[in-house]
């Protein structure tokens, strides 16, 4: 996955969408469905939303882009970058 690949897969899961779940989207134990679910109870999306934002999460994962990700959101600028999420990012890189 080149750079470019990994924004698109970012931009189709969303920033605040890998941060808030990247434990759980790191965890291979856990079914997509599980998370799937998740979403649509927590967050108020749609089933196809949900498995497309999985999807697209769980593939920059499987790639080890996973880190490359985090340092990606951490680094984001501009208002589309909320600062909640990219603290967050930060605090994802120190514990990996």
């Amino acid at each position: 996955m080149n750079h470019d690949e990994l924004i698109k897969e970012i931009r189709r899961c969303g920033m605040a969408t890998f941060i808030t779940y990247y434990s759980d989207l790191n965890n291979q134990n856990i079914l997509n469905k599980v998370l799937i679910d998740k979403l649509i109870d927590n967050e108020g999306y749609t089933k196809i939303c949900s498995m497309t934002k999985i999807r697209s999460a769980r593939n920059i994962i499987k790639k080890s882009k996973g880190r490359d990700a985090l340092l990606y959101i951490a680094s984001r600028k501009g208002k589309n970058a909320a600062q909640n999420i990219k603290l967050t990012a930060v605090k994802l890189l120190r514990e990996k």
